[in-house]
């Protein structure tokens, strides 16, 4: 039993967006750089857990892991640093080795969810057939 059976899905889903959010990733002036960093590096921290209970789940979990990917892109919003880590990211690596299982799944929600589709866009998704 991982850490993730200690959070809800949506705890999981929001510390990890907040982890890429582009709200850390604003251009600084001078004198606020140290202290930016510092808040970056706090958030950091604060949030691993959620990176690695994600990549926990793909390997052990990919039903959990997979609503937990949708949960991220439906609160995400349009935030493009939090989509293109998910597409790059978890969304990839549960495809990878995952594949044959989720596609189904996939192809499914890229029907009806424009912007799941999108989102494959960012991923190696031809790693689904390889699986």
């Amino acid at each position: 039993m991982g850490i993730s059976s200690h959070f809800s899905n949506d705890d999981l889903a929001r510390a990890w967006i907040t982890r890429f959010s582009s709200d850390r990733r604003r251009v600084l002036t001078a004198g606020a750089a140290d202290e930016q960093l510092k808040a970056d590096q706090q958030i950091e921290a604060d949030t691993i857990w959620a990176f690695d209970a994600l990549e926990d789940l793909i390997s052990r979990d990919f039903d959990r892991a997979w609503a937990i990917v949708l949960r991220i892109l439906d609160l995400a919003g349009e935030d493009e640093n939090v989509l293109d880590n998910l597409a790059a990211g978890p969304l990839e690596t549960l495809l990878a080795r995952n594949g044959r299982t989720v596609v189904e799944w996939v192809e499914d929600e890229a029907r009806r969810n424009p912007k799941f589709k999108n989102l494959l866009t960012g991923s190696a998704s031809e790693s689904v057939y390889k699986a």
